[in-house]
C-alpha cells in the first residue's frame, strides 16, 4: 500500500516537533520510538524543505538526544546528510558540545 506525501509530511513533523520540545523522560522515547516505527524506513533521511534543511538526526544531535540519535542511526539515518549550511548531524553535535554524541558517531 503506497502512502501519499501528505501523510509523510505529516509524520516527518511529528517527529521533528518530538525532538525539538522533548526531555529525555521514558515516555517520550517510547512516543518517540513508536512514531518513528511508523515512518517508512525510506523516508528517514528525508527533510522537509524548510529553511534549515534538517533531517531528524541534525535535530536529535542538535538537541543533545543521544539516545534518539541512536534510535535513529539503528533504524538506517545517515550521518553524512547535509543541512542548509552543508553541515552533518556530527557538526551539530560537536557545535554544542555533546561529546558523548560525537564519540558514537565515530
Amino acid at each position: 500500500m503506497a502512502v501519499d506525501s501528505q501523510t509523510i509530511t505529516k509524520q516527518i513533523l511529528d517527529l521533528k516537533s518530538l525532538l525539538n520540545g522533548m526531555n529525555d523522560d521514558e515516555d517520550n522515547k517510547n512516543k518517540f520510538k513508536d512514531k518513528l516505527d511508523s515512518l517508512a524506513q525510506a523516508y528517514i533521511n528525508s527533510h522537509i524543505d524548510d529553511y534549515f534543511h534538517e533531517t531528524l538526526l541534525h535535530i536529535a544531535a542538535r538537541q543533545g538526544h543521544v539516545w534518539a540519535a541512536k534510535t535513529l542511526l539503528g533504524a538506517g539515518a545517515s550521518v553524512s546528510g547535509q543541512d542548509y549550511m552543508k553541515c552533518q548531524p556530527l557538526h551539530r553535535a560537536c557545535e554544542i558540545g555533546n561529546r558523548p554524541l560525537a564519540q558514537k558517531s565515530t
